[in-house]
């Protein structure tokens, strides 16, 4: 069996000698249940998946076009990727924000907000 799989932190690790973390527990216990042996393969754009007008990129792509049987990675559910492969349950919620501090009450200032951050480049 093919898996496409993109190192994505901290859910699974790749180096040049092996791979690791949950999502690497997780193949290697549907493959033992379920009497299988894998391999990764990488999608050659390096993207998770993106709808061109005639085909997906990435790992999305991947199962799409039939080169890959399974694909663990931080994939979306969406309309548009629905149709390109069937998704298992979630395995995890995620929600990202920025949180700034309590703006001052002595200095009204209309980038208050955007002050919490750095502008420096590193």
């Amino acid at each position: 069996m093919k898996i496409a799989a993109l190192e994505f932190f901290p859910w699974f690790f790749v180096n040049d000698t092996h791979t690791w973390g949950p999502m690497q527990n997780l193949a290697d216990n549907l493959a033992e249940r379920l009497n299988f042996r894998y391999v990764y393969e990488a999608p050659e754009d390096g993207q998770w998946g993106q709808k061109t007008p005639t085909n997906w990129t990435g790992l999305v792509g991947m199962i799409y076009n039939n080169r890959s049987d399974l694909s663990l990675g931080p994939i979306a559910l969406t309309w548009d990727r629905s149709q390109a492969g069937d998704f298992g349950a979630l395995l995890t919620m995620e929600y990202l924000t920025v949180l700034s501090g309590y703006p001052s009450q002595a200095e009204p200032n209309a980038f208050g907000t955007l002050m919490a951050f750095d502008w420096t480049v590193r």
